[in-house]
């Protein structure tokens, strides 16, 4: 099997992975009284990407993320969220800025370890890893707005 092929083949199976995560992500916000919509597969890799290129280990230690939140989703109509980690397995879901800043105290529960926020046209985002002992978080500014 040639790279290029073999290549092609990892990334249908990635594709395959979020498939078969996404029915369970998309009841987890359904719950929480929110319709969100998948990322198609070209976006999510551009994503990715974008989080390879941009993201810095550069940690802020809070307990409360809203002002955080709100600094980011600032005049967006739409938002990407997906789990902190492993991110070319988890599922990326656009979902509507206000329903995101409405629904932020339920993103613990469906996003236990973490998540990242981005724009939807990936100029910055916010990179929240929930702490497993407390109620506090550590935030990371992605990209090259650095407000919040």
């Amino acid at each position: 099997m040639e790279d290029q092929d073999k290549k092609r083949l990892a990334q249908l199976l990635l594709r395959q992975k979020r498939r078969i995560r996404a029915p369970a992500l998309l009841r987890a916000w359904e719950e929480n009284g929110v319709g969100v919509t998948l990322l198609t597969d070209e976006d999510h890799e551009a994503l990715v990407l974008w989080l390879r290129a941009h993201w810095s280990k550069s940690h802020q230690a809070v307990t409360d993320i809203g002002a955080h939140l709100a600094a980011i989703c600032a005049a967006e109509n739409l938002m990407i969220i997906m789990n902190v980690w492993d991110w070319d397995k988890a599922v990326a879901v656009l979902v509507p800025t206000e329903d995101l800043l409405r629904t932020q105290q339920g993103l613990r529960q469906i996003y236990p370890d973490g998540f990242l926020v981005a724009d939807q046209r990936l100029r910055s985002g916010l990179l929240v890893d929930f702490d497993d002992h407390t109620a506090s978080a550590e935030v990371s500014v992605i990209g090259p707005r650095q407000e919040a």
